[in-house]
């Protein structure tokens, strides 16, 4: 191949980094009776693990724009709710806070992703991570939870 073809052919895959990672296959994390589909990029060595928690009866794919900007500057996870996207189906179809909120700390514990975490919420997946900070007060370590957004579901900041 001709070195401008070679150079063309870079450039495409740079540009499309992003589309990329959003297709990326998941991490199967067992959560008791069933597996969440579980999407990671960055270095696993920084300081903290940014995840990115869907609104209700959303999936990760929600996230596919913002999780490859996040993942220049730090570890990021996603994650499809049970009976969507990647992940098994649950007991039921459609889960409560708690039931959503339980899934997610199983995740985060079986994943072995390191601590402290910031969760970052859209919509009611704002209100899913008030309730884990809530629920399970001291699980991330000595530091808490560090950061946690909460716009746009009505909530007041934390």
């Amino acid at each position: 191949m001709q070195r401008s073809t070679w150079r063309c052919l870079l450039i495409s895959l740079i540009l499309w980094k992003p589309c990329l990672a959003s297709a990326q296959q998941p991490r199967m994390i067992n959560v008791g009776d069933r597996s969440l589909a579980v999407y990671c990029n960055g270095e696993a060595s920084s300081l903290h693990t940014v995840i990115l928690v869907p609104a209700g009866g959303r999936t990760a794919k929600d996230w596919e724009k913002v999780q490859p900007a996040v993942s220049n500057f730090g570890r990021v996870c996603s994650y499809d709710h049970a009976n969507l996207g990647g992940s098994d189906k649950g007991p039921v179809q459609l889960q409560s806070v708690d039931e959503v909120v339980a899934d997610l700390h199983a995740w985060l514990k079986a994943s072995g992703e390191k601590r402290p975490f910031i969760l970052v919420g859209h919509s009611n997946g704002g209100i899913y991570a008030r309730r884990f900070v809530t629920k399970f007060p001291g699980e991330n370590g000595e530091s808490g939870i560090r950061g946690l957004s909460t716009r746009g579901t009505g909530a007041p900041p934390v």
